[in-house]
């Protein structure tokens, strides 16, 4: 039988623990037959992080979580066998995400998190979204740049692009399903049904329902489209300029350009 692998591609901010946890389940493990490996790599690609990647990984395993530019992804060493996905969330609830995270709820582990947490601090709310507008190339560039990249996955059949709005969402046991399917992890409706119970926001946040929100929690709201109480009509134009071929390419905003 051919090694085979999955790859959970994501962003930071895109529910990467959570998918985590699903896919070391007891049951999707029955399911697939596969191990959970952790590779335990930064957000961003270092010169030893991308020696890591050219070794490749495990075969027969899941590997999840991936934080990867699709450029990456592809010169990836694989085994015969293999499948993968890619979470995307809204750029716009990322930036607000950030926001809360860093200044509420983050471990300040270095100097960049220390000095955006003192100045965001100091700073209402409306200035310190401001700051992060104004911005948001330098700040979370490299971030942007591979949820870009990623859109050319659309076109390759062994990847599944997967938004985290439809994942934690109203559509979350379709999308789920379709993930799963894609994978080739055979769980019934019934038992994808009770996974996605048994890891609920209501049971990851200890009892809130999504909307609730804990700003100094990592499980700060759960609910997509938060950006839409937090920014200005100034504010959206503003991210709306500086990403729009994201917002458009993920159809978070439609266009006559894009053809939807």
């Amino acid at each position: 039988m051919p090694l085979i692998n999955i790859y959970h591609c994501c962003i930071q901010k895109s529910a990467s623990q959570w998918f985590l946890q699903l896919l070391r389940d007891d049951s999707v493990k029955r399911a697939c037959s596969l191990e959970v490996f952790s590779p335990h790599l930064d957000f961003t690609i270092t010169t030893e992080n991308r020696e890591l990647l050219r070794r490749g990984f495990p075969g027969n395993a899941i590997v999840s979580p991936l934080y990867i530019p699709y450029e990456e992804f592809l010169i990836l060493p694989k085994p015969p066998e293999w499948k993968a996905f890619y979470v995307v969330r809204d750029p716009r609830d990322i930036l607000i995400s950030w926001y809360f995270s860093v200044k509420c709820s983050h471990v300040l582990n270095n100097a960049f998190l220390r000095e955006t947490n003192r100045l965001l601090r100091a700073l209402s709310l409306r200035q310190g979204l401001d700051y992060m507008i104004a911005n948001i190339e330098g700040l979370h560039r490299e971030m942007y740049a591979a949820m870009h990249g990623w859109l050319a996955a659309g076109e390759n059949e062994k990847v599944l692009l997967v938004r985290y709005e439809d994942a934690t969402g109203d559509a979350q046991l379709e999308t789920m399903e379709r993930l799963f399917d894609h994978l080739g992890i055979g769980l019934s409706r019934a038992s994808l049904t009770s996974l996605l119970r048994k890891y609920s926001f209501a049971r990851m946040s200890r009892g809130r329902e999504r909307g609730d929100e804990d700003a100094g929690s990592h499980y700060r709201k759960g609910l997509p489209g938060d950006w839409k109480k937090y920014l200005h009509a100034s504010q959206q134009q503003a991210v709306r300029g500086k990403l729009q071929g994201i917002l458009t390419g993920y159809g978070y905003e439609y266009s006559a350009d894009n053809g939807l």
